[in-house]
Order: C-alpha cells, then sequence, then structure tokens
C-alpha cells in the first residue's frame, strides 16, 4: 500500500479520471480513467508508476473512505491506496469514482 500526499478528480465530457500522486513527482502515482464515448464492457484504464500492474481491468469491489481506496479487479491487481485530502478533494473524488463506479462502497474507514 502507497500512502499518496495528493487526491485529484475530473471530467471531460464522457471521460472521468483520478490521480493520487506522492509528493506531486510522478514517480509515485496512481491513475485510474474511464470512458462512457464507446462500449468497452465497463472497463477502467489503471496505471501506476509500476507499469506491471497498469492496463484496462474491470473492476469488480471498490471501496472508498476520507483516507483509503481498495479496487479488486477481474484478472488484474488488487489496489490499495491511503491518500490525504481536504474535504473538498475528497468529495470530488468520491463523486467522480461514484460515476466511474455505480457499485462504489463508502464507508467511513477501509
Amino acid at each position: 500500500m502507497v500512502r499518496f500526499d495528493k487526491a485529484h478528480a475530473s471530467e471531460s465530457g464522457d471521460y472521468y479520471q483520478v490521480l493520487f500522486e506522492r509528493g506531486g513527482e510522478r514517480d509515485q502515482y496512481l491513475l485510474i480513467q474511464r470512458q462512457f464515448e464507446f462500449r468497452d464492457g465497463g472497463l477502467c484504464y489503471i496505471e501506476t508508476h509500476d507499469m506491471s500492474r497498469s492496463g484496462h481491468f474491470r473492476i469488480v469491489r471498490a471501496k472508498l473512505s476520507p483516507q483509503c481506496l481498495v479496487l479488486a479487479c477481474d484478472n488484474g491487481p488488487e489496489v490499495e491506496a491511503m491518500f490525504n485530502a481536504s474535504e473538498e478533494e475528497y468529495l470530488e473524488v468520491r463523486r467522480i469514482l461514484q460515476i466511474m463506479l455505480p457499485h462504489l462502497e463508502v464507508a467511513v474507514a477501509c
């Protein structure tokens, strides 16, 4: 599990993403993207600083709290991220993740 200093969420049309970064440097990051423009079977693109854990995956379980995100991928990695975020940043991350992952479980703690 990696601890990230920043959490960002964004959307552009039918494209959504959440980015967790450590120290503002790209040597430690977790990027989760999903698009709704084309049918793709509900896949999300996950990219990390460890490229062997990157690719398109179907997320079968997702749990979010104000400090933690846990994702279980079908035929892929389990991703756990601890992060620091202001209340405003957390609420935006939660909003975007709920669009990307309708089955997202929101909890007090992971």
